[in-house]
């Protein structure tokens, strides 16, 4: 059996009630197990004293579990509860603070009393202790978040590509307009305005370039900043036009060609205000149709112009979310 007593008791009345229960107890073949509450867990609610029996008595294997309960009066309260805690009873006990001893048997006897009734499957004698376990209803689950709704994206910036060996770094402006969500898909179609170049030495070209894209990806939200991955198709019309030659061999007519690429991108988003963003990316262009540009108008038949394949694009700039 397992015995609680508080340890306000004092020392000399706890080795009392020790000394008396251990004899009892030994009478009908049940070891003691007495254990100490600290001031701090003296006066728990009974609800918290039956949760805590149970688990008392299934960490010492015990038949059930008693504990003291002495009250600021000359009374004594000695709750028993079998291990199960189907079954909690109290007894009233009136002490003197003259008959210590006697009250130490008193609680002894009781102890006996109530293991001898466990022994034989019986009900510990004793009046019905008032126990009301309520278990606390279960939280309702969070409600589904509820999707955000999508947010027209429109942006506006610097962008930068890289054409061909021998055209320098092209520089332009790009537009841009997309259907956003916070976090999740979106699509996006985007324009270039980029300067005309002049090209060569010999044959002289003037090359404009006119690029669409259209293409989506996935948005990564992270409080004021925003991850894209973008994959997108570009569709680059090309106008090529030869301004001179070095023959009078006539000057190649104008032609205007669509170079296809896949285009992939990662761009990082700083909201400065909930409606306003900075943005900056990087990505490339994967032709998928390249070709060169060789002139007529000398001879032999020359190359000037050999496309790089593969292109690096960079973009910054800002976005408006409506």
């Amino acid at each position: 059996m397992v015995f609680v007593v508080p340890e306000s008791l004092g020392a000399e009345t706890r080795a009392s009630l020790q000394d008396a229960l251990a004899t009892q107890l030994e009478l009908v073949n049940t070891q003691l197990v007495l254990l100490t509450l600290p001031p701090a867990a003296e006066t728990p609610a009974i609800e918290q004293r039956v949760l805590s029996g149970k688990e008392l008595a299934h960490e010492h294997a015990a038949l059930g579990v008693l504990w003291l309960d002495p009250r600021p009066t000359d009374h004594w309260f000695i709750y028993a509860m079998d291990a199960a805690g189907e079954r909690i009873v109290v007894r009233p006990l009136l002490v003197r603070q003259e008959s210590m001893a006697a009250a130490a048997e008193a609680v002894a006897m009781i102890a006996r009393g109530a293991a001898e009734a466990l022994l034989h499957g019986e009900p510990v004698a004793g009046e019905p202790a008032e126990i009301h376990i309520v278990e606390a209803p279960l939280p309702p689950p969070p409600p589904a978040p509820t999707p955000e709704p999508g947010m027209l994206r429109l942006a506006a910036g610097y962008c930068g590509n890289t054409f061909a060996a021998k055209v320098p770094w092209q520089s332009g402006v790009s537009v841009s307009a997309g259907w956003f969500a916070s976090t999740g898909p979106f699509l996006i179609a985007g324009y270039a305005i980029l300067a005309e170049d002049r090209v060569g030495s010999d044959v002289v070209l003037a090359l404009t370039r006119h690029p669409i894209t259209l293409g989506g990806g996935y948005r990564f939200h992270f409080r004021s900043l925003s991850l894209d991955s973008q994959l997108s198709v570009t569709a680059d019309f090309l106008n090529r036009r030869t301004l001179t030659t070095p023959t009078e061999r006539g000057i190649d007519p104008a032609r205007t060609r669509a170079v296809i690429a896949l285009s992939p991108a990662i761009r990082a988003e700083l909201a400065v205000t909930p409606w306003l963003g900075l943005f900056v990316s990087l990505g490339c262009d994967v032709l998928l149709n390249n070709f060169e540009y060789v002139s007529q108008a000398t001879d032999p038949a020359q190359t000037v112009l050999s496309p790089h394949a593969l292109r690096l694009l960079t973009q910054a700039g800002v976005a408006i979310l409506r």
